[in-house]
């Protein structure tokens, strides 16, 4: 189906990313075999939408500097590859531009590699980039207060297995505090004769970080150079007030939050504030009159130097060269995250909520904006694991799409979309686990649920659409048995299951797709179903000469509109199809259980419960009990329980069908300490000829038998006035009431909630 949305299906080709990058490396072809050489291509880049305030573009940190080792050694590699041919020491420096560079490196398939990084202004006396020991050492000597030429960044990938040519992208990250100071009271004081020209700190801090590890060392207690204050239109806000720049310093801390005491050294004056808050890429802001008032001041401490999620860059720029990104926060997406043709593109969700608060759909940012996640083109493929969430904003987009011939994968994660969780347009959706919802429901309510996934009709009718499931949790959605792709259409992969997995606090099902034995032949299919706890799938149409009864915690899923059924032999005396005397038994998915028909002698029935079993029956599922010289029942019980929430169950009745119309045949015989149970949620029963005892219990036994009706459909029979049972004997439950309605035009009753 197509969404509810008007979806343009044009491809709009996206403007390539141009990248002026620095490499060591010319292009090379590379064999895959341990031992080859592969060319390793990384693109550095400061984190996305850096924003333009002061002291928080980075764009003063254009040199980046760089060193590759085999995992777990200090030592510098002599592999990266020079025009002339030779091989130069792996330690080198590349120009930042647009806040990205990218460097080439011949690297060995099959090793595993550690990299460090740094990102500095050029020629500053300040930092010290050591490769031999992986580590930056800071001169706070030479550190001047109050600019942002000190500002810096660093990363590390470690353990990198080089499995061929390779492309991966890299964030870099301030391990600094922003200390900023700042006052409201700037002009007053300056009114007053009082003008701060310049300033400096004092403040306890560490002269060395370890690159690879993100630790620091050395603790000292450093006073930066005092110089003038910021420029007149240099300010920050806290709860959308201006403050004043009077001092900026870039501090460097631990990785968890600390306090120190900051001594504020300014014309003419000083003073200290005490136990201040300070995180590594944070920015602390003291503020308040600090000019006018020596006593009183506020600090607040705010994450990250940028206005938005550094991740977002980072999404985003693997999204346009390939790479693989982790998640460390949580991440508001402003545009889609769409995955351009040709690259490769992974997402460790890592336990973060990917959201929209900003309207994404066919938001001009990017052409055909459908869903926070997007893969598109040939050779395109995203994979999303790790346990987090992607929840579009209400009325607005789905959560992941596929367009043009992408390919997507799904690990894990909890997606929750509008209409559609995932939507395949053109490609492949390969669902391997994670958890599937939708908060926009379709409009007609009896389809609510029913697009979680969705494939465009067009494509899937002709191959290019395709959702195949492994695995995954689906609220109120069967991926078996998709209705909105036409009753019985079958996303679950051969091998695999769609079974019920509990109820959602609203009353919705949850299906859970699991392996499953993939039954081909009729001893295939009896050896799988009497083997304790199988789940058995059946996929194709199926006769079976005798009868099976199922061990206990089995379960058989129908699918793809299979037909199993029992053949005229009249050799056994057990005239069933399933005859279930252990407990636990579950019969769901899409097809069709028949009785064998016409059999001379013996009444036939779908299922007997017999012997304590018990079986729970839900699915678009059709029981057909046929017809023969005597009565068939689509469910007979004689001692034990069923369970019916959905399906069609239907009888031919015996000769005549007048008198033999049980559909449902409740009977607590054989034994005397037999018991018969029929419990009915929901589904459709109905028989041809008179039906007077289309649910019925066999008169003798009535005070061994239950009966309780919550739902269902029951055609020509009210099961709140059952005549046959005697006049006005009542099957409902305390609760609900029967209705009068019709059902194919037959006069009917449907048994719903008081």
């Amino acid at each position: 189906m197509c969404s509810m949305k008007k979806v343009l299906f044009s491809t709009v080709a996206m403007s390539a990313l141009m990248l002026m990058a620095t490499s060591c490396a010319d292009d090379q072809t590379s064999d895959l075999k341990a031992g080859a050489e592969s060319t390793v291509t990384i693109t550095a880049q400061l984190p996305g939408d850096m924003g333009t305030r002061a002291f928080a573009d980075g764009k003063k940190a254009t040199e980046l500097h760089y060193a590759v080792y085999e995992k777990g050694t200090t030592t510098r590699l002599a592999v990266c590859q020079k025009a002339d041919g030779t091989k130069g020491q792996l330690e080198g420096t590349a120009t930042m531009t647009g806040l990205q560079t990218t460097i080439s490196l011949q690297l060995t398939t099959g090793k595993e590699y550690d990299f460090v990084f740094w990102a500095d202004a050029p020629g500053d006396n300040v930092y010290t980039f050591n490769s031999e020991n992986q580590t930056v050492t800071v001169n706070y000597a030479n550190a001047e207060n109050n600019t942002d030429n000190l500002d810096a960044f660093f990363g590390q990938k470690k353990a990198l297995k080089v499995s061929g040519n390779m492309s991966i992208s890299q964030e870099l990250r301030r391990p600094f505090a922003q200390i900023n100071i700042g006052t409201d009271d700037f002009d007053a004081a300056a009114a007053a004769g009082y003008t701060v020209s310049e300033s400096t700190i004092g403040v306890a801090t560490y002269n060395t970080l370890n690159l690879l590890s993100g630790e620091v060392s050395d603790p000292v207690t450093a006073t930066f150079v005092k110089k003038p204050i910021p420029t007149e239109d240099s300010k920050f806000s806290v709860n959308s007030k201006d403050y004043k720049y009077l001092s900026m310093s870039y501090v460097l801390v631990p990785k968890d939050k600390e306090t120190v005491d900051i001594a504020f050294d300014y014309t003419l004056t000083n003073r200290t504030f005490t136990n201040v808050p300070v995180q590594r890429n944070y920015r602390t802001n003291i503020y308040g009159s600090l000019l006018t008032n020596t006593t009183d001041f506020n600090v607040v401490i705010e994450p990250a130097f940028a206005t938005t999620n550094y991740n977002l860059g980072a999404l985003y720029t693997a999204s346009q060269i390939g790479g693989a990104v982790t998640l460390s926060d949580n991440v508001d997406f402003d545009r889609t995250i769409a995955v351009q043709p040709g690259k490769t593109m992974s997402v460790n969700l890592n336990g973060k909520t990917v959201k929209n608060t900003t309207d994404l759909w066919e938001n001009p940012s990017v052409p055909n904006s459908w869903s926070l996640f997007s893969v598109r083109g040939t050779d395109s493929k995203l994979t999303l694991s790790g346990d987090g969430d992607v929840i579009a904003k209400a009325n607005d987009c789905y959560a992941v799409d596929v367009q043009d011939g992408g390919h997507l994968v799904i690990e894990d994660g909890h997606f929750n979309g509008n209409v559609h969780a995932v939507y395949v347009y053109k490609g492949v959706a390969e669902i391997k686990g994670g958890t599937f919802e939708v908060q926009q429901k379709y409009s007609d309510a009896d389809k609510a649920d029913e697009f979680v996934l969705n494939c465009y009709d067009a494509n899937r009718e002709n191959g290019t659409a395709k959702i195949i499931v492994t695995g995954g949790t689906f609220i109120g959605f069967n991926p078996g048995d998709c209705k909105a792709e036409g009753n019985g259409t079958n996303f679950v992969a051969p091998g695999y299951a769609s079974i019920p997995n509990g109820t959602a606090a609203d009353g919705r099902t949850i299906w859970k797709v699991v392996p499953a034995v993939e039954a081909t032949t009729a001893e295939g299919l009896k050896t799988a179903l009497t083997t304790r706890g199988k789940i058995v799938a059946l996929g194709q149409d199926l006769e079976y000469a005798s009868y099976i009864s199922p061990a206990k915690n089995t379960s058989l899923v129908m699918k793809n509109g299979a037909v199993f059924k029992s053949t005229n032999d009249d050799s056994n005396n057990i005239n069933t199809l399933l005859s279930i005397s252990a407990t636990g038994v579950k019969i769901f998915g899409n097809g069709t259980l028949e009785a064998a028909p016409n059999r001379p002698n013996h009444p036939s029935a779908v299922i007997e419960v017999r012997n304590g079993g018990s079986v729970d029956i839900s699915g678009n599922l059709t029981f057909d009990a046929k017809g023969g010289s005597m009565a068939n029942n689509a469910i007979k019980i004689t001692n034990g329980t069923a369970n019916i929430h959905s399906g069609y169950f239907h009888t031919a009745g015996g000769t005549p069908k007048e008198s033999t119309s049980e559909c449902i045949y409740v009977a607590a015989e054989y034994l005397a300490s037999a018991k018969a149970n029929l419990n009915i949620y929901g589904g459709v029963f109905e028989c041809d000829g008179d039906a007077t005892y289309l649910i019925n219990c066999k008169d003798e036994y009535r005070s061994k038998c239950a009966i309780k009706i919550m739902g269902g459909i029951f055609v020509g029979f009210n099961p709140a006035d059952n005549t046959a049972e005697g006049a006005h004997t009542n099957f409902v439950a305390p609760g609900y009431k029967s209705v009068e309605t019709t059902y194919n035009g037959k006069q009917a009753w449907k048994v719903i909630k008081e």
